[in-house]
Order: C-alpha cells, then structure tokens, then sequence
C-alpha cells in the first residue's frame, strides 16, 4: 500500500503578530518544508522585533515622567475650594444677621434654608474630596505589598458613604491608618446638618414702640382746693374708699395706660402714705377702772389696757379704737389701735397682745416700675418721712401745709403740700371706720375687726401697709397727678447666632481639605500615577491571575470568599506594564 505523505505541522502563529496576519496564516499554510524554516524565521524576527520594541516601550514607560499634581488633581482642589468657600458664606451669613430683627430679613428664604443650602454644597464638596482621596490611598496601598483582593473592595466602599466608611475602618483601617481617618471624617459628616441647624435660634426680644408711650401717675401734693367748713369733697371720699379697700384686700393699683401690654417707666418719687406698726407686747391693766363698754389701748405713755364690760370673756376677741389729728407741724395723721386675744379664757386681760399703728404722709420712691401681661410691679422702696417745712415760693393759703424729706436738702422742688382741711375730713371717716370689736360669740359690730383678724393671717402690720399703699395709690391717681412717661415696649422676634455650634462643620471641612493635601503629598513623594477612583485604571491594569479559575466565579458571595484569600500587588508585569499582578 502507498504510504500516505506525513502531514505537515501548521505554523506557529505569533501572538504578538496582528490578527489580520494571523489568519492570513492559517488560512493559507506553506506548503514545503522551505516554507515553513521562513515563515518561522519571519516570526522568530517578527517576534524579536516585537520584544525589542515592547522593551523600549518598557524603557520609555519607566522613564516618562509623572504627571504634576496640580494638574491632575485640579478638580479636586477646585472641589475642596468650594466646601471652604460655602462655608466662609455661612460664617458671612450669620455675622450679617447677628442681633438683627428677622422682620428685617428681606429674601424669600429663611436663613436657616439658606445656611442649610450651603452648608450640603459645602459637605457634598468635602465628601467627593475624601472619597477621590481614599481611592487614591487604594493605589498607593496595593503597590506596597502584596495585599487581599477584598481590601480593594472595601477601598471603594469606603468611598460611598458612612456604611462602607465606617466597616473599612474595623477591618482596613488597622494597616491603613491615613485613609482610616478620611472614612472616620466621612462618617463624622452625618452630624453635620443637625449642628449647622442648631447655630440660629429665634428669641423674642421687646423694643421700644415708636407711635405710642405709657404713662403712670405721681403726685407732690394732695389738695382739694377745700377750706375750712366746706362740705366734703370727692377727694377726701375717694381717699376714705381706698382706706378701707386696703383692709380687705392687697390687689390695689394706681391708674396707668400701656396700650402694647408691656412697658417700663424710669424712677421715679411720689407723695404717698406709710403705716408705721409697733408691736406693744404683753400690756397692763390701767389702775382706774373704766366705764366704757370696749377694751382699748390708752395711747399715751405708758400705754396700758382698760377692761372692757365683761372681765373674763370666752372667745375669740379683738377690738379696734382710731383716734385721727393733723396739723400742719406734722406729717401724723392717724394712730390705731388694736387689741387681739386668741383664747381668752387661759390668757389674762394683762398679756393681751397689741399693735398701735401710725399713719403718716411719706415720700416713696419707685426704681422699678413695669408692666407686663397683666401684672403691675409698682412697689415702692426706700420711704422717707416729712418733716414740716416751709412755704417758698409755693401757694399760701390757710390750711395748706408744706412738707419736706427729713434729712435731706430741700428746695421748692422737693416741697410736697397737703390740705389740712381734706386731711380732717379723712380723719373723722378713719375714727369711725376703725371704731370696731370682734367676739366671736357675740359677732363683730362691722367688718373691720373680722377682716384685721383674718387677713393676711392675723399679721396685723402687712394688712396696715395694704391700707398704706391702697391710700398711696389713690393719691397718685387724684386730681392733682401729674403723668410719668415711660416706654411702652413691642415684642420682636431676634435673631441669634450661637457661634460654638458652627466650630464641628467648619471642623469637618477643613480636615477634608488637610485629608487631600496629605494624599497628595503621599502620591507625589511615591510618584504614583493618580488613578483615584477611575474604573478605567481597573479595567486596563486588571489582575493578572494564574489560570482561568477566578473566570468561573459568578455568585458575589463566592467572589468575596475567594478575594479573602487571593492577594495582588501593584507592580510592572512583563511586558512592562503596570498592573495587579496575582501573588500566591
């Protein structure tokens, strides 16, 4: 049989060779051994040329120079000069609403939207900053060693957002402290927002009202026009009202106007009245007997007790006598006295308790006088006692008495002037109001002595200086008032800066900017190619791995068991490239 020809071996086909040439090749196979030795030593010099050029090519890569940084990163810096940019406007915003109205603000946004909006330009900037420079770091980290695959995941998780941030920080962070601390500062940034809300608060403040103002009453006088033997007058019986107001209840108040509801009015002094109580303590029988059917105390010196009617009484017993005399020599007008006994029947007549109480005109003086809601604060301080004084160049006319501050230099602006006339009427009402005795077997024959036995629980001297004040009061607001200005305030909504709140954003920003300016002086000291977080650099420089196992790897799962355990480097391959080379 004919032995049939050796079939002739196919070429090698060089891989280097273009694909065109390839199959070129394989489509038309030389047909002798001659052939065959020149298409092989056309490949074996195709291939060396080929080497010689990838060798040069190797050269020129090595020696090519690295591009500057403030070209390649200028995005970035540009970036990192808008998040401090933003916030410089927000410290600019806040210093030029500090203390101002927020009527006065004139845009139709809110400063707090205002500062919101740059304030998340602002932290936008400084993440994109931080993310680019942790992606950065990923390079620089995998070209110093040989490192696990799951490391450059956990890199571009870092990246993302606070999660990723904060799990590269338990599991990288350890051997990559620099990029650590840019995901801690991505994860600071979370608070970010809620500081920057709490920099602005909104208190309401009050300012003066300009259209309209308050006023309250004050007097240096107290004078009818009534001479002697004239009828009674309205002056005299408003007085002798408020008198008795007093002693049944405290809530008195000298006429005002605050058409706003809140005002203020300066010191100020007034003519007034003042209650004078001087505790007597356990006083004696009176040696004579006495025929009067009340027990009173006798108020000339020594005071003592009379008996009343009945020597041993069984309840509960107060009595109250008033004796009333004014002149022109002194300021007194009244003396009041009041005798209580709470259990009669174990306490002799001997140890009565008792008060006399005096009555005067008074200088007051009011440092603080304010209004507000509905409350009056007009509680005077500081009384001082008349003395009296002299006419000037003031009115003269009988009955009319000059008064002036004891102690003090006086001239005819410090002159209060009383109508002794008005004061008389008073005096007979007083003496007869206070005319009064409480039993509580036998009852009270008015309501003073029931009202100076329950009033401010028996304090006989607060309830005397009810009736002070009450009087006072009614003075100020009589016929012969004269009217303080004061300011009558509006309540205006402030705003408020509280700087310590804006101290952690401004922080954040500015370790994002210092975060860059560390990564780049790493790359540029390292004089490592800035790939940042270009997927293009993954897909050009991929891992070179041994076989075609990690090409079966479809579920995520298995690929990050596997990247657990596989480890590349960053490094020149050989061809003369860089790329991720896989390490056993």
């Amino acid at each position: 049989m004919p032995v049939a020809p050796e079939p002739v071996p196919a070429p090698p086909v060089d891989s280097h060779q273009p694909v065109g040439q390839q199959e070129a090749l394989l489509e038309n196979p030389p047909s002798d051994q001659a052939a065959i030795l020149e298409t092989a030593s056309n490949t074996e010099d195709r291939t060396a040329s080929t080497s010689s050029s990838g060798h040069r090519s190797a050269t020129r890569e090595k020696q090519r120079p690295i591009e500057s940084w403030h070209s390649i990163c200028l995005w970035e810096i540009l970036i990192a000069a808008l998040s401090v940019s933003c916030m410089i406007a927000v410290a600019a915003i806040l210093l030029a609403v500090q203390g101002h109205s927020l009527a006065s603000w004139k845009l139709p946004i809110s400063p707090n939207a205002l500062i919101s909006i740059f304030t998340t330009v602002s932290k936008s900037a400084a993440l994109l900053v931080l993310a680019e420079g942790i992606c950065q770091l990923k390079w620089i980290f995998f070209s110093q060693s040989s490192r696990r695959l799951k490391d450059f995941a956990s890199f571009d998780e870092a990246s993302r957002g606070p999660w990723g941030a904060l799990l590269f920080i338990s599991s990288v962070g350890p051997r990559a402290w620099t990029a650590a601390l840019g995901a801690l500062v991505i994860v600071l940034t979370l608070a970010m927002e809620p500081f920057v809300q709490q920099v602005l608060t909104y208190p309401t403040g009050m300012i003066p009202s300009g259209n309209v103002s308050a006023t309250i009453g004050t007097t240096r006088s107290f004078d009818s026009g009534r001479t002697e033997g004239a009828v009674t007058t309205g002056q005299s019986s408003d007085l002798i009202n408020a008198m008795a107001l007093g002693i049944f209840t405290s809530d008195t108040q000298t006429g005002f106007s605050c058409p706003t509801g809140n005002c203020t009015w300066p010191a100020f002094q007034s003519l007034g009245v003042c209650s004078d109580c001087t505790d007597m303590g356990a006083m004696d029988v009176c040696p004579a007997g006495d025929s009067s059917a009340y027990m009173y105390m006798y108020s000339g010196t020594p005071g003592c007790l009379f008996r009343s009617y009945d020597p041993n009484p069984t309840n509960e017993t107060l009595f109250v006598n008033a004796t009333s005399a004014f002149s022109c020599s002194a300021s007194t007008f009244a003396n009041i006295s009041i005798v209580y006994a709470s259990d009669p029947v174990t306490t002799p007549w001997a140890s009565r308790r008792a008060h006399k109480c005096v009555l005067s005109f008074c200088r007051k003086s009011y440092e603080r006088t304010t209004f507000t809601g509905d409350v009056l604060k007009d509680t005077a301080s500081q009384p001082k006692a008349l003395i009296a004084g002299s006419t000037g160049s003031g009115p003269n006319r009988t009955g009319l008495c000059p008064f002036q501050v004891d102690g003090e230099a006086n001239g005819d602006d410090e002159t209060y002037w009383i109508n002794g006339n008005d004061i008389n009427i008073v005096g007979i009402a007083l003496a007869s109001l206070f005319w009064s005795s409480l039993n509580t077997n036998l009852g009270a024959n008015n309501h003073v002595a029931a009202a100076l036995s329950r009033r401010n629980g028996g304090d006989i001297p607060r309830t005397m200086d009810d009736v002070a004040t009450s009087m006072t009061n009614q003075i100020r607001q009589g016929t012969n008032a004269t009217q303080i200005h004061g300011t009558a305030l509006i309540p205006v909504v402030h705003i408020k800066v509280s700087w310590p709140w804006l101290i952690y954003p401004a922080a954040l920003v500015l370790a994002a900017v210092s975060f860059l300016i560390v990564t780049i002086v790493l790359s540029h000291k390292q004089r490592h190619i800035a790939w940042k977080s270009s997927t293009l650099a993954t897909m050009y420089h991929s891992v070179h791995s041994q076989g075609t196992a990690g090409a079966r790897l479809y579920i995520s799962k298995s690929m990050r068991n596997a990247a657990s355990e596989s480890k590349a480097l960053l490094s020149r391959d050989e061809d003369g490239g860089v790329a991720l080379i896989y390490k056993d």
